[in-house]
């Protein structure tokens, strides 16, 4: 006796992960004056902070000092003439 069948194999999309959100503050401590501060919440660690002159890139690592304030990583970087666009990989 057989026991042949028919079988369906679908496949579904995987939980999203969770991704932090960056926040630019002008000004705002640890950073001074003409600086930003840039920040996420410290429970995403691993993850590079990127910047670009155009939303399209090309894209470089910001390599700033990361530090941790209260729950956050902050990095303070300085504002310059043109614009940059800033984004977080992992």
């Amino acid at each position: 006796m057989s026991n042949l069948g028919f079988y369906r194999v679908v496949q579904v999309p995987g939980l999203p992960q969770a991704r932090p959100v960056l926040t630019i503050q002008l000004g705002t401590p640890p950073c001074v004056g003409g600086q930003l501060r840039l920040s996420w919440l410290a429970a995403f660690p691993g993850f590079t902070l990127q910047y670009a002159f155009s939303p399209v890139g090309p894209w470089f690592d910001a390599n700033l000092p990361v530090t941790i304030v209260g729950n956050d990583f902050v990095v303070c970087d300085t504002l310059g003439a043109a614009p940059k666009f800033y984004r977080l990989l992992k």
